[in-house]
């Protein structure tokens, strides 16, 4: 699998947990299911609606973890998804534009994309959003 595919799998399960995580999840959780629908098999909508309820109680105390662990759930089975039919991506990519789009600030911040295009064999990089004092030697 490419390193391209790899990481829409990784930004794809990002924006589905925090589709999930808010009132946006209704207007987008046909197209989900519809990539879901692809791959046949397992039931897509009980099991979205299953990681959703779990992304929603991570909001209790204690179990921050119930999303991140919905999140490594989903960005593995869309790896599995683009590798089987990398015709998906497109799709993917599409949803995850207009959902970008469409998601409010976190606390008035803008959605961060990361991108490093080029060869960094011999640099260094830092990606991230905020960065306190940073020393590289």
């Amino acid at each position: 699998m490419s390193d391209e595919l790899v990481t829409l799998a990784q930004s794809g399960a990002g924006v589905i947990v925090s589709l999930m995580a808010s009132d946006l999840w209704s207007a987008f959780r046909g197209r989900v299911v519809a990539l879901w629908s692809r791959r046949g098999g397992e039931s897509a909508e009980e099991q979205l609606d299953v990681e959703r309820d779990e992304v929603l109680a991570s909001g209790d105390a204690g179990s921050e973890w119930m999303a991140e662990g919905v999140e490594a759930a989903l960005r593995l089975r869309l790896a599995r998804l683009l590798r089987e039919d990398p015709e998906v991506a497109a799709a993917l990519r599409a949803l995850a534009e207009e959902a970008e789009a469409a998601l409010p600030d976190a606390g008035g911040r803008g959605r961060v994309v990361n991108t490093i295009n080029g060869d960094v064999r011999d640099s260094t990089v830092l990606q991230g959003e905020r960065f306190g004092d940073v020393h590289i030697n």
